[in-house]
């Protein structure tokens, strides 16, 4: 009897456990940025749905990949500042929150149709170029990413390139994920505390997805080329500038040393 009761008050603790787990793990889920690009059972954002994903792949192989993203191939994806038990009560939620195979609908991947105004699309290019700025003095977006958009100057190389950002997300509902809910740190140490207006993120949704779906049309190519021929061309004249500099320098040295020899000698 008493082995029976055993049995049962352990059952109940674990099960106990195993809830405050999952509630801790949805905490983590958003703290951590992971609603930004997933969801659990409401569809693929800029990243998988992760409803069911212990049955696809074992909690080792996930724990590695969230941290190290990378070494499966994935670039999108930044490696995540998590500990193993932090990811544990992570999948223990989307566990919770998973349903059971029998339930599970097949899930079907479309990026939505939607046609922007060229309008939106002309704001967001002068948005994210930094012509106009961010109403609550966010810095612009061309500070550390790039577009391939031939009206556009060479953007910064410090963050993801994102002329196919809105086919690699997902569509529009990726781009708004990652506008609004700030994944990364650098965008979350720009953008917490000057958040995008939903007009912003909506241009800036709109000349993302033009650019993306008009690559095929842009001359990039030319445009680095350019680019790369104002560069050699700068270099060659201050290389120039500083020899003569210092060749009239050490001339007039040379005289300079001639002149006061003769003065002495007098």
């Amino acid at each position: 009897m008493k082995i029976k009761k055993l049995i049962m008050l352990a059952f109940a603790t674990t099960v106990t456990i195993s809830a405050i787990h999952a509630q801790d793990g949805e905490n983590l889920f958003n703290s951590k940025g992971c609603n930004a690009c997933h969801t659990v059972g409401g569809g693929k954002l800029v990243g998988p749905d992760l409803a069911g994903v212990l049955d696809r792949r074992p909690e080792e192989e996930i724990i590695r990949y969230v941290k190290n993203p990378a070494d499966f191939g994935v670039t999108l994806m930044l490696p995540q500042n998590v500990t193993d038990i932090e990811v544990k009560a992570i999948l223990d939620y989307i566990v919770s929150k998973s349903p059971s195979v029998g339930d599970a609908a097949e899930e079907v991947v479309e990026i939505e149709e939607v046609i922007v105004a060229m309008d939106d699309v002309k704001a967001g290019e002068l948005l994210f170029e930094g012509t106009t700025r961010f109403e609550n003095g966010g810095a612009s977006c061309i500070t550390c990413h790039n577009v391939d958009y031939e009206q556009m100057m060479q953007g910064g190389l410090l963050a993801a390139d994102l002329t196919q950002v809105y086919s690699r997300s997902g569509g529009m509902a990726g781009i708004k994920g990652v506008l609004t809910l700030l994944p990364f740190p650098a965008m979350k140490s720009s953008y917490e505390k000057k958040p995008l207006t939903e007009q912003e993120v909506t241009q800036l949704q709109a000349f993302l997805k033009h650019t993306d779906e008009n690559l095929i049309y842009q001359h990039h190519g030319e445009k680095k080329t350019l680019f790369l021929y104002f560069g050699i061309a700068g270099l060659i004249t201050i290389l120039t500038l500083i020899f003569f500099l210092w060749f009239d320098k050490k001339k007039r040295g040379v005289k300079d040393d001639i002149y006061n020899r003769q003065i002495k000698s007098i």
